[in-house]
């Protein structure tokens, strides 16, 4: 597994944003300092990973709810691209 710790600051440069992103063989998981999911105090608030054979994105942006936001980035994909 690889670790990516970031900091960045918001547009008016008056509070910073932390956390780490996580690839693993699994996908991708993004977490921000302060902020998680239901289920765990450190869950990722965003993973990209193959969910049921699609590229998705899974969003916990409730930390009442159990259950992510799901994207299906399928429609995305370069080969949809239609010819100029």
């Amino acid at each position: 597994m690889q670790i990516i710790k970031f900091t960045f600051q918001n547009y008016e440069k008056t509070e910073q944003v932390s956390g780490t992103i996580r690839v693993g063989d699994d996908g991708i998981g993004i977490f921000v300092d302060g902020y998680g999911e239901k289920t765990s105090n450190e869950g990722a608030i965003i993973s990209i990973e193959k969910y049921e054979g699609k590229l998705t994105v899974l969003i916990w942006d409730d930390i009442e709810q159990e259950d992510p936001q799901i994207i299906n980035l399928e429609g995305a994909s370069e080969s949809l691209r239609l010819p100029d």
